[in-house]
């Protein structure tokens, strides 16, 4: 006998129900996310320390350069992939698209006025917007 999967609406709902449950639970949002700062933060001590022969307060300073270090490298990628971006955006040709009639002035041709647009469709208010 196979069992079977939610759909993914039902998957979703229930993952909504469980995520405002854990937030309702919890004391604050701070004492919720307090465990996953903590080995976030343990790994930059880690990595300036991996002996642990520092002292507490020297380790602890040098992790906090050495998470500024890193959130200023993930800034300047953010930066350079954005300006990337914006080039290759500008580097593209512009869509092409098939001309457009407008009628007696000429196939793919642009009237000069609203003026000049109305009249080519004779519809009989290019003289009340002249006016």
């Amino acid at each position: 006998m196979t069992r079977r999967l939610p759909d993914e609406t039902t998957r979703h709902l229930v993952a909504r129900i469980g995520g405002n449950a854990r937030v309702r639970q919890a004391e604050s949002p701070a004492a919720m996310t307090a465990p996953a700062r903590a080995a976030f933060l343990a790994r930059f001590e880690r990595q300036v320390d991996p002996d642990g022969v520092l002292p507490d307060d020297v380790r602890a300073a040098k992790a906090k350069a050495a998470l500024s270090e890193q959130m200023a490298r993930v800034s300047l990628a953010r930066v350079r992939r954005a300006r990337e971006a914006r080039q290759e955006r500008a580097e593209e040709p512009p869509p092409t698209s098939a001309p457009v009639s407008m009628g007696p002035s000429g196939a793919g041709s642009i009237p000069a006025s609203w003026t000049e647009f109305l009249a080519s469709r004779d519809l009989g208010v290019a003289d009340d917007v002249a006016e």
